[in-house]
């Protein structure tokens, strides 16, 4: 065997145990998106676009969770602008998008974050702080 194989295929070994098990990490994880939210144009004027106001609510509702203290397990939750996207050079294939595939093909959806799903949350998360829960 060359020096040249064995490079690679050690490289090729390590990439596989190295993204695999983040995948099926990633395709399991219980995850609200939230996507950007529809504004009046009296906010849009004054700054407040969709995904602005996305990323508010997100920070809203990590500061809900750091103030609550709770033990309970929290909604992980991520506005789409924060999501990292990997792609593969040249091809164009992004790892969300396998990942997409694959939670569709397992029918392991993930939880889209619309206005109802966020009205309901908002309501959990300010009753929590208000120490009812």
């Amino acid at each position: 065997m060359s020096v040249r194989s064995l490079t690679l295929n050690t490289a090729f070994l390590i990439a596989f145990v190295t993204i695999v098990p983040l995948a099926v990490v990633e395709m399991f994880r219980d995850r609200v998106t939230t996507e950007p939210i529809s504004v009046p144009p009296g906010l849009a004027e004054a700054g407040y676009i969709s995904g602005v106001v996305a990323n508010r609510l997100w920070d809203a509702i990590q500061q809900v969770y750091d103030e609550a203290k709770s033990a309970k397990e929290r909604v992980s939750v991520l506005p789409s602008t924060r999501r990292v996207e990997f792609v593969l050079p040249d091809s164009g294939i992004s790892f969300d998008s396998l990942i997409c595939h694959a939670r569709n093909f397992f029918s392991a959806y993930e939880t889209p974050g619309s206005l109802t799903h966020i009205k309901h949350m908002v309501a959990l998360l300010t009753s929590v702080k208000s120490g009812a829960i």
